[in-house]
């Protein structure tokens, strides 16, 4: 899968992917896009969208064809969402497009 961690997550949670291509929205010089526009731009280059943004749901994935995966922990740091990282991983390996996750809430 192709997996794009949004700006609020640390890239150090890509490690936790492996046999995954996994960018961050910093890497691919996509921090200015607003949720929207940011999932539109991902459409046809991801497959999975990976974020710590509880309202990224009212953004319809479903309809944009990628898959997106919330982590609500208590905060974006890496040692909060490290503990979601097993769920994270399978979440991801089982994701299909146009469906909207929870990891860990």
């Amino acid at each position: 899968m192709r997996v794009l961690l949004d700006e609020c997550v640390p890239g150090r949670v890509a490690r936790h992917l492996p046999g995954h291509a996994v960018w961050t929205v910093r890497g691919m010089g996509w921090m200015s896009f607003k949720n929207g526009a940011l999932l539109r731009r991902a459409v046809g280059e991801f497959d999975v969208f990976v974020t710590v943004d509880r309202g990224i749901h009212v953004d319809h994935p479903r309809l944009l064809g990628i898959a997106v995966v919330t982590m609500p922990a208590t905060s974006n740091r890496y040692r909060d969402l490290a503990p979601l990282a097993d769920e994270l991983a399978r979440t991801v390996d089982a994701a299909e497009p146009g469906r909207h996750y929870f990891v860990g809430g």
